[in-house]
């Protein structure tokens, strides 16, 4: 399939400097910076963070302002309690905006993980982080994995 081959400058490849490595003892160290938010009420006000911050630096958002990202057309979907700013990243999904804007401003971890492998997230999804939430819902139950008669993945 030609699109899944294709090569074209991509958003998670964006080289992040916020976090400088300093050289102590002759190891080197990462020092992560601080992410200010000028309006934590203003979903616009959250951008994209280092790919070298670990997701317990991150900041956190509440439900509230995930909610109200989508009236301001913004493409937030949640993983794992990870927050994804994929407003951009949608136009270079190989499956499309299509299959993206359903989870807007919602949970989509048990679909994420159907499709995606943990080298996937680590290779796109690191580069659009932009904090972390609790309680956001999916709005879809979850559903057995079934192959023909038999469970798939040893689940029966």
């Amino acid at each position: 399939m030609g699109w899944m081959h294709q090569q074209r400058q991509s958003l998670h490849k964006q080289k992040h400097t916020a976090a400088e490595p300093h050289l102590h003892d002759a190891k080197q160290t990462i020092v992560p910076s601080t992410i200010f938010i000028e309006d934590t009420t203003d979903p616009n006000s959250y951008q994209h963070v280092p790919i070298e911050m670990p997701n317990d630096g991150l900041p956190v958002i509440a439900p509230s302002i995930i909610s109200a990202s989508k009236a301001k057309n913004l493409l937030w979907i949640v993983i794992d309690d990870v927050v994804y700013d994929c407003t951009r990243f949608a136009s270079e999904h190989p499956g499309g905006s299509d299959v993206l804007e359903p989870f807007q401003a919602s949970d989509c971890s048990w679909q994420f993980w159907r499709f995606h492998r943990k080298e996937d997230m680590l290779g796109f999804g690191k580069a659009l982080r932009i904090g972390v939430t609790k309680g956001v819902q999916n709005k879809y139950k979850e559903r057995p994995r079934f192959i023909g008669l038999r469970g798939f993945w040893g689940q029966d």
